[in-house]
């Protein structure tokens, strides 16, 4: 079998790091406020100490108003999160 090409690589890291963080607080399906908090400062260096900023932050990155962050919302913020630092190439 050959070995998985960049895409699933890049899939399988997202997966692994979402994997790292969530479920600390029980739920492994989801990131809680506190495992988003840690991710980012670990991840990051960034943790958002500002209470208001940090709340926003999550508050856009959990669109389904749940209080959680899903493997899915997290993948649109890590796309987001590529956008901005590489910028979108022009065909």
């Amino acid at each position: 079998m050959a070995a998985p090409g960049g895409l699933v690589a890049a899939i399988a890291i997202l997966k692994g790091t979402f994997d790292k963080y969530a479920g600390t607080d029980g739920d492994s399906a989801t990131l809680s406020k506190k495992e988003v908090s840690t991710m980012l400062s670990a991840e990051l260096g960034d943790d958002l100490k500002d209470k208001k900023e940090f709340e926003k932050f999550f508050k856009n990155l959990d669109v389904d108003k749940d209080d959680v962050v899903s493997f899915e919302e997290f993948v649109v913020f890590a796309a987001s999160f590529a956008m901005m630092v590489f910028g979108q190439k022009k065909a």
